[in-house]
């Protein structure tokens, strides 16, 4: 009967009962870091591609090679429209009058790298919504830029379901209204 009086294996037995939960505590907290770090990689993305296509008139190519630096962007995240979890839009959006109802505005082009919908509009066609209550008065235009991405945990995979980032940017086009890209 010795052994019940030996305390040599306490924080053994101890850090056995602890250890479960704290390796949880941790993997929640990796998480939680990685799922706030995308949210400000996607509205970086949103942000850089919108200032960039705003800086000076552009043709189709440009437009493209533009859309798809995302990838560069997104890093340590891997950013692959291919999947359909992950996109770009970049849309124009125009004011052909005095109006402020987003369905007498047009789209006038849109550069999309995903098979994402937008939830401006689509070119050619009228704006369904802007985003934040986003007024564009008297002859103006606007430069909208979506990105969409899923989130996949990495570690609670089996626990959570994929979450939707969506964060959309918009600029002013600094030459001209850009109605129409070059060569168009």
């Amino acid at each position: 009967m010795n052994f019940l009086k030996d305390r040599k294996g306490n924080a053994v037995i101890e850090f056995a009962l602890v250890l479960p939960m704290l390796l949880l505590l941790l993997s929640g907290g990796y998480e939680l870091v990685m799922y706030s770090l995308l949210h400000n990689k996607v509205a970086r993305i949103a942000g850089t591609l919108s200032n960039v296509v705003s800086l000076q008139n552009l043709n189709r190519s440009q437009l493209d090679q533009i859309v798809r630096a995302a990838d560069i962007i997104s890093a340590p995240f891997e950013f692959d429209p291919t999947t359909g979890n992950q996109g770009v839009i970049i849309s124009h959006v125009h004011n052909e009058g005095e109006t402020q109802d987003p369905l007498n505005m047009v789209v006038s082009w849109q550069a999309i790298d995903g098979s994402m919908s937008s939830k401006i509009g689509t070119e050619g066609g009228p704006v369904s919504s802007l985003p934040n209550n986003l007024d564009i008065v008297g002859k103006q235009s606007a430069i909208i830029t979506e990105v969409f991405y899923t989130y996949e945990p990495l570690i609670f995979k089996n626990f959570m379901d994929p979450i939707s980032v969506y964060k959309t940017h918009v600029s002013v086009p600094r030459i001209g209204t850009m109605n129409i890209l070059l060569g168009e």
